[in-house]
């Protein structure tokens, strides 16, 4: 399971890579700047979704760049929740929420995806993709 979050760097071995695929160093230039750009998730909340994973086996809390659309997503077994935070805050809702996600797909085999899916009370967000 993973819970990933918005992050503003794009890290060394990012930038190596790029450069491997024969990027430009303006386009390299372009993308740390847009990297900048992206709104940043607070210390704190990094803090407690690392406590949540702490408290949960094979859970990995990770910084991402790509589809920053969210500022935290969650992800398992092809299942995905994502939401973004209320003024930098992650909420009590935001906790239970996350909780509910780690413990209804955790240690799930991959043909129970069958029948969460028909399941009155998985949450609407919840995106169930094949």
């Amino acid at each position: 399971m993973l819970i990933t979050y918005k992050s503003d760097v794009l890290s060394q071995d990012k930038i190596a890579q790029r450069k491997t695929a024969g990027l430009s160093e303006e386009r390299i230039r372009e993308a740390v700047e847009r990297a900048k750009d992206n709104k940043r998730i607070p210390q704190e909340v990094i803090e407690q979704l690392k406590t949540i994973a702490s408290r949960t086996p094979l859970v990995i809390v990770t910084g991402r760049n790509r589809n920053a659309g969210w500022d935290i997503a969650l992800s398992a077994l092809g299942r995905q929740d994502k939401f973004n935070l209320e003024n930098g805050q992650l909420t009590e809702e935001h906790m239970g929420r996350i909780w509910d996600f780690l413990l209804r797909y955790r240690n799930q085999p991959e043909s129970a995806k069958s029948k969460t899916a028909n399941s009155a009370t998985a949450p609407a967000e919840i995106d169930e993709t094949e």
